[in-house]
């Protein structure tokens, strides 16, 4: 599970690292390496799932009703413009420009722990949502932190 969230620096090739606890999570091929599949997110952000996360969200979109043009336009998103990355030695992974510029990412980016996947935020708009979370906590009997709210 990936959890807790920091931000990092994206060099000039777009390359930006993910943190140990995160690179931890990603199984490695018979080879040793590590990829995940990067793709565009919701609410202006990126998301990165492992291999095997990946393919349960792909049995999950062919479950949805094809005749839907909603559920078309979905699946062209999410498998059209999917992106292996592959990490490198040092636990980076290269986020194509055109990502990059989607999600307004340009020399920093929040890393995001959702759970089953890794979101990749703009800065600014990651620390927007946090003063949303103080403000307003979806009725879900938690505040800011995730410490409960009586």
């Amino acid at each position: 599970m990936f959890l807790n969230n920091s931000t990092h620096t994206v060099d000039k090739n777009g390359r930006t690292f993910l943190p140990k606890r995160f690179q931890k999570r990603i199984p490695r091929d018979d080879q040793g390496g590590q990829s995940v599949v990067l793709t565009p997110g919701f609410d202006g952000c990126l998301f990165i799932f492992t291999m095997e996360q990946y393919a349960k969200e792909v049995e999950d979109q062919h479950k949805s009703v094809f005749a839907d043009p909603g559920v078309r336009s979905r699946q062209r998103k999410f498998f059209g413009m999917a992106h292996e990355a592959p990490l490198d030695s040092s636990g980076r992974i290269m986020i194509p420009e055109k990502f990059r510029k989607g999600a307004n990412i340009t020399k920093e980016v929040t890393v995001v722990g959702a759970g089953t996947r890794i979101e990749l935020w703009n800065p600014e708009l990651w620390a927007k949502i946090e003063a949303e979370a103080e403000l307003d906590d979806d009725g879900l009997g938690f505040g800011f932190g995730g410490e409960a709210v009586s």
